[in-house]
């Protein structure tokens, strides 16, 4: 028997499919601002969950077109809004949507026109931010008023033809991957301003994660390795600083990840190409170390453990000592399909979230047992707002 999210998850499917899941108790976790939920991606919220009590709420179709489907990228959500944007290619129809947690009820959308690609929200202090791409000229940030839609800012930057993941927001700053060949830009997230610009080997569908200081983006060819930007006061004062990789296997143009600031302040990273779970140091310059195996995927941290996909299944990992603690492994699908985690892991203080390609389960941190099993296929996981 299928139980089904506990007072604050939210999902929303990778089709036309939204789904919020809860029971009645009070939402200990609020919003979801930002891919891997924080500037850190860490993917770590802390709420525990009750996976007996997890219902159905509510779903919504959003992506219907002529022809089929349109995918729902990752959302943001908070003050009981849920931002949800459709993955498109040259679709000119509505593809933001501003939906009420309650029940799915549209306050308001919006369409940029036939564009290559619209990307997915951020949603901090009250503003939702996304990029569209469609090359230069017509590349764009956009801010938008998360209640009323009214626009806050349009800002160009420069791009080919690139996907990106959600921006990411700390204190007024706006990060995002950018540039003609490559790079990443920080912008006043008031007004909109360009604040800087740092060149980078071109990759697309990765976002940086910020500290207090710093900026990373992991990228590989043509000079893979962790690159630095230093933040003072948002200027651009300080060059780049570049952690190399010389180990770094090519696996396409999509890095498919974000970098993961870690509880020590080391910064994660995995080279699918080759496999590889990296832990760079950003005080030393160097890499920490690294392991070796059949990793891939976005990794997650929290309470001292590295959450990781390993061989299609979650490994968990000592964050000082790298050695393995547990694993799990999805079960094989009854009729065909493979067994592997294809999504971003959300942990929280009871159970770790996870994805494969058609059913979401909720792993008990203590037992190490699915409690729980939806069928959603590779959904893209969201806590916020019960």
């Amino acid at each position: 028997m299928r139980r089904t999210l506990p007072a604050s998850v939210s999902l929303l499917a990778a089709t036309l499919l939204a789904l919020c899941l809860s029971d009645s108790r009070p939402a200990a976790a609020q919003s979801w601002p930002m891919y891997q939920v924080d500037p850190s991606h860490t993917g770590y919220m802390p709420v525990s969950l009750a996976p007996g009590q997890f219902y159905v709420r509510w779903s919504k179709g959003i992506g219907v077109v002529a022809g089929g489907n349109l995918s729902v990228n990752p959302v943001a959500a908070g003050d009981g809004m849920v931002y949800a944007t459709l993955k498109i290619y040259f679709n000119d129809v509505t593809q933001l949507f501003a939906l009420r947690t309650t029940d799915g009820s549209t306050l308001w959308s919006k369409g940029f026109g036939d564009v290559f690609s619209v990307n997915p929200p951020a949603y901090v202090n009250g503003i939702v931010y996304l990029q569209t791409g469609n090359h230069t000229p017509d590349t764009w940030l956009w801010a938008f008023d998360g209640g009323s839609g009214t626009k806050h800012f349009q800002v160009p930057h420069t791009a080919q033809w690139e996907r990106y993941y959600a921006p990411t927001v700390v204190e007024g700053r706006v990060y995002v991957n950018g540039g003609y060949y490559g790079g990443m830009y920080g912008f006043n997230g008031l007004i909109g301003n360009q604040l800087w610009f740092s060149g980078l080997p071109q990759y697309d569908e990765w976002t940086p994660a910020v500290d207090a200081l710093r900026a990373y983006a992991y990228v590989g060819e043509y000079v893979p390795g962790l690159y630095i930007k230093k933040l003072v006061d948002g200027t651009d004062a300080q060059p780049v600083a570049f952690i190399p990789d010389p180990d770094f296997e090519w696996n396409g143009w999509s890095m498919n990840q974000a970098p993961v600031i870690g509880g020590a302040g080391e910064v994660l990273a995995i080279n699918g190409g080759a496999g590889r779970l990296i832990a760079f140091d950003p005080v030393a310059g160097t890499i920490a170390w690294q392991l070796k195996d059949r990793y891939t995927g976005q990794p997650s941290v929290a309470g001292g453990r590295i959450y990781v996909v390993n061989n299609g299944g979650l490994s968990v990992l000592d964050e000082s000592s790298h050695t393995l603690l547990w694993s799990w492994m999805p079960p094989q699908p009854p009729v065909s399909g493979t067994r592997a985690i294809t999504q971003p892991m959300i942990v929280t203080d009871t159970h770790v979230l996870v994805s494969t390609e058609d059913t979401v389960y909720a792993i008990d941190l203590t037992t190490h047992v699915a409690l729980w099993s939806f069928a959603a296929a590779n959904a893209k996981l969201a806590i916020a707002d019960g």
